[in-house]
């Protein structure tokens, strides 16, 4: 869902929200660390500050005895208080019949429980020093055996607040979250402004020139000044709008040769249309032509012999020399109008009959198959 959101931001939002997240990041773990460390080490200063103290005052109340503390071990301890603003109190204990009880506190505030960490420490004999409560109310204890002249036991304990080093700490977080702030606003505007002026700019170009290319304009060109990958950019992006040009020439002229190679088949075949249709129409013709003479060949056949017949008999009774004239005369009529009827009938012959071609005929040839 993250990846699906991200996507749909400007290429601009995504490089802030990446840059901003990264820079975030880097500076957190930077201010982690460093506040860790920081810690580690000012405990480590302090501890060893407290530990110093709770010797040095040690040493001095093994030469003394636990019923009466010496007025310079409290002028010690009002020294040290002083020259060591974290540590606040200083407490002696000694050991009256297996019962550990105060001697000497440097605070108003009264007597306090025992850490177990410093019942441990006296009872082995070894000095130690621990870190006691938690977050404002941290403090260090550094616990030091004493055996006082008088054989005695007993330990001194002085105990070092850290929250004054925690309010230096929190102020160093402070300034830490005010400078990833500051940086954070820096970055952006940084960015903006490289974006607006730098690829935004040079980004719109290129897109426009492409606009202009697609709508028609072969000429169109970016303009190859940018430097960097933009630059390149604008170098490749002529490169490939050259090419195109070529290739659409190319095909202008392609299609052209195309497109007249099609007229010129489309009258072709125009003209076989007209030819085809003027063969129907001839086809058609003959046909009609060819019904017509068959039909009067047969009519020609049908009426011819008969009056062939009819003639020759008509001539066979005029050569008869004893008819009278009036009869001969009749018969000659009736011979005229058969042969009238029969000329009729050679001329619808001679109309039905196709045009006939000579061609040279070898005789030869003719004779011999023959």
């Amino acid at each position: 869902m993250l990846k699906t959101w991200i996507s749909k931001l400007s290429l601009q939002t995504q490089f802030l929200v990446l840059t901003v997240l990264l820079s975030s990041m880097v500076l957190i773990v930077t201010d982690w660390v460093t506040t860790v460390s920081s810690v580690h080490t000012v405990e480590g200063t302090t501890g060893a500050q407290t530990t110093q103290a709770a010797r040095r005052l040690g040493t001095y109340l093994e030469k003394s005895s636990a019923a009466h503390l010496p007025s310079e071990f409290r002028n010690q301890v009002l020294e040290i208080l002083e020259l060591e603003p974290n540590i606040t109190r200083v407490d002696v204990y000694a050991d009256f019949s297996g019962e550990l009880k105060s001697v000497e506190s440097s605070s108003s505030r009264g007597d306090r429980p025992l850490e177990g960490q410093e019942i441990s420490a006296f009872y082995d004999s070894q000095s130690d020093t621990f870190i006691v409560g938690k977050g404002v109310s941290r403090e260090i204890f550094s616990v030091y055996p004493i055996r006082f002249n008088d054989g005695q036991q007993g330990f001194v304990t002085v105990v070092s607040s850290l929250e004054a080093v925690d309010e230096i700490l929190k102020t160093h977080s402070r300034i830490r979250l005010y400078s990833l702030v500051a940086t954070t606003f820096l970055l952006v505007g940084a960015i903006t402004w490289l974006f607006r002026t730098k690829v935004y700019r040079s980004v719109f170009h290129l897109v426009e020139v492409m606009h202009r290319f697609k709508g028609g304009d072969s000429s169109a060109r970016a303009r190859e000044v940018m430097t960097g990958e933009l630059g390149e950019l604008a170098r490749n992006l002529n490169y490939m709008l050259e090419e195109m040009g070529k290739f659409s020439n190319h095909l202008q002229s392609q299609v052209k040769i195309a497109v007249d190679q099609l007229a010129h088949r489309n009258r072709e075949l125009q003209e076989l249309n007209s030819q085809l249709f003027d063969t129907q129409k001839q086809l058609s013709q003959a046909e009609r032509l060819a019904l017509v003479g068959q039909l009067t060949a047969t009519f020609a056949h049908e009426v011819g012999s008969p009056l062939s017949a009819i003639s020759t008999q008509l001539q066979m009774l005029l050569e008869d020399n004893q008819l009278n004239s009036r009869v001969r005369h009749r018969l000659t009529l009736a011979n005229e109008q058969i042969d009238r009827v029969c000329n009729i009938v050679e001329g619808l012959l001679s109309k039905a009959r196709r045009t006939s071609h000579q061609i040279p005929l070898d005789l030869g040839e003719i004779i011999g198959k023959v």
